[in-house]
């Protein structure tokens, strides 16, 4: 449930990424580590 919540947000920053035509490697790991410390918040 947790991970389908965040799902719309990561996908959006994917998208954003494609429109102002940034670099993919970067968005990955900044959505990768935003999803990360969200899951240690609500998990902790």
């Amino acid at each position: 449930m947790i991970l389908l919540g965040m799902a719309p947000c990561t996908t959006m920053v994917f998208v954003w990424g494609q429109l102002v035509k940034g670099d993919d490697n970067y968005t990955l790991v900044q959505a990768q580590g935003q999803s990360a410390a969200r899951v240690k918040v609500v998990v902790a």
